[in-house]
């Protein structure tokens, strides 16, 4: 029940921020709401000469005339489009299924490194795409409860579904959020928790992308998400100056990076991050974080509600809800009887060779192997 004793009808929302925005001097066309798993969004569409940023400015306003928790503004394509959270009570998560009938809808035509990572606030399909030289690596970033470790499995879950064994995965999390992973039929290497296997996947990696460079190939593509970054570089701080490596070269040789981190702030994440054109930018705790985190002022992230609520940020910043997997769904991928195993050069090998960062070696440091095992 609102600030008006109402229940949340969608005429009656719809006429409280009309109402709202002609007492500031803003005669604005305000459409029904479309009811989203979190959200309400209403499209506003203004006379010449209305500034969005005045309109903006109004949502901690609108927010508090309509009762609600929170209320932003968003320009897109479509016009402004104002989004209302929901009361707890009425929100909910959205199934894989929910977003796969959106992409069909859209005939869009999805290469093999396509993901559809969420729907919009327009309720359209918002896609990833690691083939793109505009996102060849993504970081993804958000506060404990906004749903990054769930948006992270939903990519590689996609990637293996879509694809198979053509395209080969590894991970890391020192948490068993890829577990589910174990044994398919795309994972290159089983899923690593510890920092110190973490970090000889890495020193593969790197061997790799040298091999590939010098031989000019970039096939079978291959997309290694590494998760709680600041952990990792904790315990084995030359982890950093590999993932910089990759981050900067791999593109070239088909080997794209995701990143997770809680913030993108240098003392919390890789210097990797200078080289992550796209960002998937969950809640965090201040609207300080929220500039640091999605390198945009006006995101409002600290405003966002968790639960896959995020931005995907690139040259733009496009809201999305994203997908929660069940956990039948895990059941839908092919998996092998004996899981796919590199073989990972020792902590010893690694310490024998210094890494470069960002390709040059003039701050190369050795493994401390004390701290690794």
């Amino acid at each position: 029940m609102n600030f008006y004793g109402a229940q949340y009808d969608p005429d009656v929302i719809r006429e409280i921020v009309a109402i709202e925005l002609r007492a500031h001097g803003l005669n604005m066309a305000v459409m029904r709401p479309k009811s989203l798993p979190q959200t309400w969004a209403l499209l506003a569409r203004g006379a010449f000469g209305t500034k969005p940023a005045v309109v903006k400015a109004l949502g901690d306003s609108i927010a508090e005339k309509a009762g609600v928790e929170a209320a932003s503004v968003h320009q897109t394509r479509a016009g402004l489009v104002i989004v209302l959270a929901k009361p707890a009570e009425l929100r909910r998560t959205m199934d894989t299924a929910e977003l796969l009938r959106a992409v069909l809808a859209s005939k869009a035509r999805l290469g093999r490194l396509a993901v559809p990572v969420g729907l919009s606030i327009l309720g359209e399909p918002v896609l990833l795409d690691l083939a793109d030289p505009v996102s060849p690596h993504a970081a993804i970033l958000g506060a404990t409860g906004s749903g990054k470790s769930e948006l992270a499995r939903w990519l590689l879950y996609w990637l293996a579904y879509r694809n198979g064994p053509s395209v080969r995965l590894l991970a890391y999390s020192p948490k068993p959020d890829y577990a589910d992973l174990y044994g398919c039929a795309s994972m290159a290497h089983p899923p690593v928790q510890s920092p110190g296997e973490a970090l000889r996947v890495l020193a593969w990696l790197v061997s790799e992308l040298d091999s590939r460079m010098g031989a000019g190939e970039s096939e079978p593509a291959i997309v290694a998400m590494f998760d709680e970054g600041p952990t990792l570089l904790a315990v084995a701080p030359d982890a950093d100056g590999m993932l910089d490596r990759i981050a900067s070269a791999g593109r070239a040789v088909g080997i794209h990076l995701l990143l997770g981190t809680q913030q993108a702030a240098k003392e919390a994440g890789s210097s990797a991050m200078a080289n992550m054109p796209a960002r998937l930018v969950g809640r965090v705790s201040s609207g300080t974080l929220a500039y640091v985190t999605s390198g945009k002022s006006g995101t409002e992230a600290d405003k966002l509600l968790g639960r896959g609520d995020f931005y995907l940020v690139r040259h733009d910043a496009v809201r999305l809800q994203a997908p929660l997997l069940s956990a039948a769904e895990w059941e839908r991928l092919p998996y092998l009887l004996e899981s796919n195993e590199l073989d990972l050069p020792e902590i010893m090998t690694i310490m024998q060779q210094p890494q470069r960062r960002g390709g040059s070696g003039w701050n190369a440091s050795e493994v401390d192997i004390d701290q690794v095992r």
